[in-house]
C-alpha cells in the first residue's frame, strides 16, 4: 500500500493538505483538471486541451520521487476534499542536475500563495534529490507566474513564439534565498515549509 508524505496548512479560512503524488491520484487529477479555465490550461500545457488521456494521467501519477517528484493540494475544510494544485519536477535526462518544473493551481484558489508554497517545496525536493537547477516553460502573458519567480534570481534563456524558457537556482531552505526575496512572504512561506518538511 502507497503512503504519502505531506502536511497541513491554513490559508484565510480555508484549510489544505499537501502531500506527494501517489498512483491511485489519477481521479484527483481528472477533477483538478476540469476545474481549469481555458487560459490556467494553456499556461500549463501551451495548448487547450480538452482533457488528460490515461497515458498522460499515468505519467502525471507513477512518479519515483527522485528523478520525478510531484506534490498535489487538497481543499480539506469541512472533511470535503476537492483539488486545489498540484506541482511537479521532471530530471532532465542529459541534464542531470537539471530538473523542468510545472506548477498549475486550479483558478478559484489562485492568489492565495499555494503557487509559493508548492515552489517552496519544489526546492527542497531538488535539494534532497540533487537537482541544482530549475527550468520553466512561462508564457510571457502568465505574469503570475513570472511574478512568483521574480525574487529567486530567474534568468530568461531563450523566448520563442510567446514562451520563455526561465531557469532558477535551487533554495533548498529559506536562509539559502536570495536579498530580493527576504522579509517578504515568500521567505515566510520558504520558512513554513522548512518547518513541515523537517517534522516528516
Amino acid at each position: 500500500m502507497e503512503t504519502a508524505r505531506g502536511f497541513y496548512f491554513n490559508r484565510k479560512d480555508k484549510v489544505f493538505y499537501t502531500r506527494i503524488i501517489i498512483s491511485s491520484d489519477k481521479v484527483f487529477l481528472k477533477d483538478g483538471f476540469k476545474l481549469l479555465s481555458l487560459r490556467s490550461r494553456f499556461n500549463r500545457f501551451l495548448s487547450f486541451l480538452k482533457g488528460l488521456t490515461e497515458e498522460q494521467l499515468t505519467f502525471y501519477t507513477e512518479v519515483d520521487n527522485t528523478n520525478h517528484v510531484a506534490w498535489g493540494i487538497l481543499e480539506v475544510t469541512g472533511g470535503v476534499s476537492k483539488p486545489a494544485g498540484i506541482g511537479r519536477f521532471v530530471r532532465v535526462k542529459d541534464e542531470p542536475e537539471t530538473a523542468e518544473v510545472g506548477l498549475t493551481i486550479v483558478d478559484v484558489y489562485q492568489k492565495n500563495g499555494l503557487g509559493t508554497l508548492l515552489l517552496a517545496i519544489l526546492n527542497m525536493e531538488s535539494l534532497r534529490c540533487g537537482i541544482k537547477k530549475l527550468r520553466y516553460h512561462v508564457v510571457e502573458s502568465n505574469f503570475g507566474m513570472r511574478k512568483l519567480l521574480e525574487p529567486l534570481d530567474y534568468v530568461v534563456k531563450l523566448t520563442d513564439q510567446g514562451v520563455m524558457i526561465v531557469e532558477t537556482p535551487v533554495f533548498g531552505n529559506f536562509q539559502d534565498l536570495p536579498q530580493q526575496a527576504k522579509g517578504k512572504k515568500i521567505e515566510e512561506t520558504w520558512k513554513e515549509v522548512t518547518f513541515n518538511m523537517e517534522r516528516k
